[in-house]
């Protein structure tokens, strides 16, 4: 029986491993219950079903099933993470965490109830009220902090579109009924008409709220005087008017047409000034923030770009895909939709399903993003493929989200710079319309379902908490963990409060010289002062930076004033080929002691250094005179990452020449070395190091893809790894060897880190992932993807909050990101934002009477 239980168990892990690993690939085989229960009760047969056992299989088959629905069910959103709920009840896996991390589903604070579909929707400027109408004919308004309907007007045939005036006091509405009417808020009265022929009406406020543009299928465009209803002017099309646009500065109207064409019409005189042809219908016009240029979308699948007063062509450069500046911009698939960003910056569009050419399956892009360009090549795109048609795109008010909705029932929210989905609302049928509100943290969507919904769409654990202008370098939490102070390659640090975009002290670095004092040039002088570490003081007050020009400051959280300066002198470097020596800079790595009377640096020239806070003297040089390796390698060796030990007897640094070394700080003796390698090219430079809470090992990173754990003790010897490769990652000590499927994690590993309780590891890889493991099982419980755009930017900096809540990434775009990843975190974030829980039906269906029908999460009923 011994034999037989080992054997089963062997076969249980293999079950497991390979689900596991084929799910990370997607082809895992999604069972039901009852395949389920058929495998678990083979597995009691045997008996080597123990409780554990069952919770493995269980846990493991519904993160699988989660993430599988994760991935390929739009529709099904909120049951994959209602099932990696459960699965993380059970057990914390990559899984079911990275299904929580990435929930996509919106929280839903408020639905609206119409007797009809739903056609348009509208926020008040302020965001306290929603305007919707229906095809029941009835326009309501609802309030945003209760949900409670304050008014109700009515048309007399299909409300078909709805919108606030620009100071709220009124609201313009088109109607089926062939009237355009004003209503005043709050008292719901109507205070003007005006007739419209013609059906599907459109209407827009102009900027000041003056006036009302109005169209529809009888080819006429008017303006109106939104106070009195008088017409101030009108245009004609040859064909049904497709789209309307005010300009920003209130004079032109842009509209697009069936009859080909986009045109500029002047409002004051009436005349046209100017316009561009298309070889087909014209379905959406937009005006640029400057009102300069306006873009065109058409059903000959372009969107063109051109003066608002002549009709010429503006060139504006592109992605790499469209080598110097065109006009035209070709797609795949008629254009629905397009949107200038607030900014200017970007060039929504939104275009119908189509595939990549007939003999191909592959979804051609039907969502595009263009980074523009009007005088320089820096643009590049965003291509999203959805599987139905994008009906209406928009942008946030601060430019970095775009809003899209879609014939599959859904609205998306997107994240600019990376091209990421990080919000998804599903409607039971088509959406009709979609609005940011004013603070772009809400959503508003109306659908075919007879419903508008309001929905809460930046989830505050992955939005991002800073911008910088140039990359970030480093990033450090206050003890408190209520601060987040980040630094950029510019020399700017900035600390906000943790969760919030308030920002506390702004720190400007001075430029560096371009030479030393002797005169000898520097072996490569930046513009700015790139600040390469920071750090706080174990008592808040103050944070210690490392820069470029060589110098260790202090610098006062509150007021931003420089406390004190240390300077460490210049290295120089001869190994080059006209012999002729320049001096070296760079200070990479600076740490506070634990009673903040001690600072260590680490610098380009080998040395580390520990200063008084006090005096900002000098007490203790520790020199690398002997790099282990250099194989032509410059400044082999750089001493990249420094850290006291608990205690502050010792120093730990990781350097260019792969070691990893313990300094004993009263006597500036080396006592140990630890090695780190590069299976390729020997090259396995260590990038990151830290002691354990309790001081008893340390950890270390570097380009070996390793994580390497080290006794603290005197003989350094080496507890445990964690070795990054392709698809396989394992956790070795002399007592086990566990081992974990996942994507590809190849890569140098930059930063290591230990949580505040010593329980679990941050690895960060040059995948643009953080790892976090547990040191007793070394189980990989959570993985974070900092998404970013791969062909411009990477994850540059990674921080623990003392807290040990959140975590938080930088990347070289210069954007700072706040998660949560802690497993008990990561379950309430989803029961709070979740409706409901799992229905009996579900349970049986995934579950089984494995487990009694209970409640997924304990604040929700259940049926």
């Amino acid at each position: 029986m011994k034999y037989k239980n080992i054997v089963v168990s062997v076969i249980l892990a293999i079950t497991l491993i390979a689900s596991f690993y084929l799910s990370r690939l997607g082809y895992v085989r999604i069972m039901t219950a009852n395949q389920y229960a058929e495998e678990l009760s083979a597995l009691q047969t045997a008996q080597a079903g123990t409780e554990q056992d069952v919770k493995t299989l269980l846990g493991r088959q519904l993160a699988a099933q989660a993430r599988r629905i994760n991935i390929h069910d739009d529709s099904n959103q909120m049951l994959a993470v209602l099932l990696a709920v459960q699965s993380m009840n059970m057990l914390p896996t990559v899984e079911a965490s990275q299904v929580l991390q990435y929930n996509l589903s919106a929280y839903e604070t408020l639905r609206m109830k119409h007797d009809d579909s739903v056609l348009s929707a509208a926020f008040s400027p302020d965001g306290t009220f929603v305007a919707t109408g229906s095809s029941d004919h009835f326009i309501r308004v609802w309030e945003m902090s209760t949900g409670k309907e304050t008014l109700q007007m009515h048309h007399d045939d299909v409300v078909q579109a709805v919108a606030f005036s620009p100071d709220g006091k009124q609201i313009a509405s088109a109607s089926a009924d062939h009237t355009i009417r004003v209503w005043d808020i709050p008292s719901g009265k109507e205070i003007v008409r005006m007739a419209q022929s013609g059906s599907k009406l459109f209407i827009a406020y102009s900027p000041n709220g003056k006036h009302i543009v109005s169209s529809g299928s009888d080819r006429i465009v008017h303006v109106w005087d939104a106070s009195t209803g008088k017409e101030i002017a009108h245009f004609l099309h040859a064909d049904s008017v497709t789209s309307v646009a005010f300009s920003p500065d209130n004079i032109h109207v842009a509209t697009g047409s069936m009859d080909h064409t986009a045109r500029v019409w002047d409002i004051v005189t009436g005349m046209e000034v100017a316009h561009v042809v298309h070889e087909k219908s014209v379905t959406a016009v937009a005006f640029s923030p400057d009102g300069k240029i306006v873009v065109s979308g058409s059903m000959d699948t372009t969107a063109k770009t051109w003066d608002a007063t002549t009709g010429e062509g503006v060139a504006i450069t592109l992605n790499e895909g469209e080598r110097g500046a065109v006009s035209v911009i070709r797609c795949v698939a008629p254009v629905t939709s397009v949107a200038f960003s607030p900014d200017g910056k970007y060039i929504a569009i939104g275009s119908e399903e189509s595939n990549i050419d007939w003999m191909s399956s592959e979804i051609a892009p039907t969502l595009n993003v263009w980074k523009v360009s009007l005088d320089n090549w820096d643009g590049y795109r965003i291509s999203l493929s959805l599987r139905n048609d994008v009906t209406a795109v928009a942008f946030s008010p601060d430019g970095q989200y775009l809003l899209s909705s879609s014939e599959d029932n859904t609205a998306r929210v997107w994240e600019l710079v990376t091209g990421r989905e990080i919000s998804r609302m599903t409607h039971d049928d088509t959406v009709t319309s979609i609005a940011f509100g004013p603070d772009g943290r809400q959503v508003i969507s109306s659908s075919l379902d007879h419903t508008a919904r309001a929905w809460d769409v930046l989830p505050w654990q992955n939005i991002a908490q800073e911008n910088h202008e140039t990359p970030v370098l480093s990033i450090a939490f206050s003890p408190d963990s209520n601060y987040i102070a980040s630094s950029d390659e510019s020399g700017t640090i900035l600390i906000r409060e943790t969760g919030t975009d308030r920002e506390v002290t702004r720190i400007n670095l001075d430029a560096p010289p371009s030479e030393s004092e002797d005169g000898l040039p520097f072996v490569y002088t930046p513009k700015t002062n790139p600040v390469f570490s920071i750090a706080f003081s174990p008592d808040g007050k103050y944070i210690v930076s490392g820069s470029f020009d060589n110098t260790v400051r202090i610098w006062d959280i509150k007021t931003g004033a420089e406390i004190e300066r240390m300077s460490s002198g210049y290295g120089i470097e001869n190994n080059y080929s006209d012999g002729i020596p320049r001096y070296s800079r760079g200070i990479y790595s600076v740490a506070y002691s634990t009673d903040s009377k001690f600072v260590v640096s680490g610098g380009q020239d080998g040395t580390i250094r520990v200063w008084e806070v006090k005096s900002g003297g000098e007490i203790t040089r520790m020199k690398i005179e002997e790099p282990v390796y250099t194989v032509n390698y410059s400044y082999s060796n750089r001493v990249l990452a420094v850290n006291f030990s608990p205690d502050g007897k010792y120093i730990v640094s990781g350097s260019s020449d792969n070691t990893v070394r313990i300094w004993e700080i009263s006597t500036g003796r080396e006592i140990f070395r630890g090695l780190h390698y590069q299976k390729t090219h020997s090259i396995g430079r260590v990038n990151s190091v830290a002691f354990s809470p309790n001081g008893k090992y340390i950890i270390s990173g570097g380009e070996d893809n390793v994580v390497h754990v080290w006794d603290a003790a005197v003989s350094g010897k080496e507890v445990f790894y964690i070795e990054h490769d392709y698809f396989i990652y394992s956790i070795m000590t002399k007592r086990y060897t566990a081992h974990g499927w996942g994507p590809s994690t190849e890569g140098n590993v930059f930063s290591v880190a230990f949580t505040p309780d010593g329980n679990y590891i941050l690895s960060v890889s040059d995948d643009n992932t953080v790892g976090i493991w547990d040191v007793t099982t070394g189980q990989e419980i959570s993985r974070i993807v900092h998404y970013i755009n791969v062909f411009r930017d990477h994850l540059s900096s990674v921080a623990i909050s003392p807290n040990g809540k959140y975590v938080a990434s930088g990347d070289s775009h210069g954007q700072v990101n706040l998660w949560l990843w802690r497993p008990a975190d990561l379950i309430a974030d989803a029961c709070s934002r979740l409706p409901r829980n799992l229905t009996r039906e579900e349970w049986a269906e995934y579950i089984g009477d494995t487990l009694p029908y209970q409640a997924v999460c304990p604040n929700l009923p259940i049926e």
